[in-house]
This record gives C-alpha cells, structure tokens and sequence, in this order.
C-alpha cells in the first residue's frame, strides 16, 4: 500500500524535462506505509549536481540558474555548519559539536554557548535569554536582538552562511 508519491524534476524553457540521452534528473519516489525514506537535502544535492551535469552536456557555454521553493529540504545546512537555533546558552547541554574550533590557537573541546560567543565579539547583554517568547511563537525579522539566538543569527557572519543547495 502507497501513501503517496513524490516527484522532483527539473523544467526548462528550452527542452522541458532536463534530460539527455545519458540521463535525466527526474526522480520520484513512492511513499509507502513503512517509510522506505523521505525526500531529503542529502537526496536533493545528488539530484541537483545530476541535473547540472545534464545542463552543461545540452547547453554548453550556457550558464544555468535554479530556483527552489521553500521546503526544508532546499534549505538544509550541513552538520557541521554553525546555527544559533542548536545552540546552547551555556557550555553544556545536549548541543551537537559542530565543527572542530581553535580559538587563541587553543583547540576547543567543547561548544562554548552563546553567552560566551556573544561576550568574546562584545555583544552580551546581561538578562538576555537564549529563545524569548516572542521568537518561540512567531520570529519577527524586523528585531534582531531580542533573544542570544537571534542576536547571534543576525551576525554578518553567520547570516553570510549557505545553506547546501546555495
């Protein structure tokens, strides 16, 4: 018994379906009731490069441009990338370690936490909490330093980071 089927291709002006005589970046999967997978960002990446291959093999010389929609699947980061949203306030915690850090060419063992981050770039505000009310039921874009989250969010630095698609 299926649950449902998903597709994801690629459409473009000039042939429709991206496709050559080698290859097609079309693919479908059929959801079934023992979950045999879910279309995921791993899935995407190795469809994506696919379709970029085709691409250059049909239009050479060409440069192509993609558009996604915004499932959580075109915007999937990688493990190791730093995000606020899995970050501890303090140094402990159940936090994921998100990539080897040398500070002060001391190797660090253990993520640091926001207040610690935001006190070494100068920006700890005392009484500040890591997730405030507001962003917990409806984030708004407009304020960037309400919460240690959004406050480390909005950094140019953490802002500039791509998500795997990009």
């Amino acid at each position: 018994m299926s649950l449902g089927i998903h597709v994801s291709d690629f459409l473009i002006e000039t042939i429709g379906p991206l496709r050559d005589d080698l290859k097609e970046a079309h693919e479908m999967m059929v959801l079934e009731l023992h979950h045999n997978g879910f279309w995921n960002a791993k899935k995407l990446i190795i469809q994506v490069k696919q379709a970029i291959n085709i691409f250059e093999r049909t239009h050479p010389g060409c440069v192509d441009l993609f558009a996604f929609d915004n499932t959580t699947a075109h915007t999937a980061f990688a493990k190791d990338t730093f995000l606020p949203s899995k970050m501890n306030l303090f140094p402990s915690g159940s936090v994921p370690k998100m990539q080897d850090t040398v500070w002060n060419r001391n190797h660090q063992l253990m993520p640091k936490g926001l207040k610690w981050i935001l006190g070494k770039r100068g920006l700890w505000q005392e009484g500040i909490v890591l997730k405030c009310a507001s962003c917990k039921k409806e984030p708004n874009s407009n304020i960037t330093n309400c919460c240690a989250r959004c406050l480390m969010a909005n950094q140019s630095d953490f802002l500039a980071q791509c998500d795997q698609v990009q």
